[in-house]
């Protein structure tokens, strides 16, 4: 896992992946971020899966789909933006992820107490709670 800013956010994102897992529509989609934000060998990809993600929430029709891919972008807009890139996102890129995550747990049903407890997750109580998203 990544230290400092970049490692805080790493373990919130981690947590609120986690929180959304089962309940948001694609599994696909969902998996795949987690795969990304877990490993910093891999956030140079997250611009390409930004592409991929912005092609279904344009094509989607379903109000929780539409929330989940926002969060997933913005998720891989802050970790793209954390790679050595002479293009990134919005520099205000994090700024939008609590937002896109109260946002899909309001539409999810799920108390905003549960999102305010990963954003507040420490990073050194992630590595073992996330290990299943990291390559074998």
């Amino acid at each position: 896992m990544a230290g400092g800013y970049t490692g805080v956010a790493q373990t919130q994102m981690l947590a609120l992946i986690e929180l959304f897992d089962g309940k948001v529509p694609d599994s696909e989609v969902h998996h795949h971020l987690a795969v990304i934000i877990a490993d910093t060998n891999r956030w140079n990809e997250a611009h390409g899966y930004f592409s991929e993600v912005r092609r279904r929430l344009i094509a989607s029709d379903d109000r929780v789909g539409q929330l989940q891919y926002s969060f997933a972008e913005d998720c891989l807009k802050t970790v793209f933006n954390e790679t050595p890139t002479d293009a990134p996102f919005d520099s205000i890129s994090p700024f939008w992820v609590v937002p896109a995550a109260l946002a899909l747990a309001t539409e999810l049903d799920i108390p905003l107490e549960h999102v305010a407890d990963c954003v507040t997750a420490s990073q050194g109580t992630a590595t073992a709670r996330f290990k299943r998203f990291w390559r074998r």
